[in-house]
């Protein structure tokens, strides 16, 4: 999981469905990112402001998001999809 600095923003892994989930109301609703899945994500962080985020998963790599996690990208190119953090 990882937070924004004031708390608004929001983002969780859960391995048990393979979903990400984000919030931009401090937690009190979540919505489901459909079309990324993976039960073995290994680390989440975010800038302070939130609009910035990675998610990594083992196996697979490390998804971006620039826009407070309203859409994921996967990263290309690197040489190794054996990520344990971001």
């Amino acid at each position: 999981m990882a937070v924004s600095g004031s708390g608004q923003y929001q983002t969780a892994c859960d391995k048990g469905d393979g979903y990400i989930y984000t919030s931009s109301n401090y937690g009190v609703n979540w919505t489901q990112i459909s079309g990324i899945t993976s039960n073995s994500w290994t680390f989440a962080s975010m800038s302070a402001s939130g609009q910035y985020q990675a998610i990594s998963a083992e196996g697979v790599g490390i998804y971006i998001s620039n826009n407070y996690g309203n859409s994921w990208s996967l990263v290309t190119g690197l040489s190794s999809t054996n990520v344990q953090g971001v």
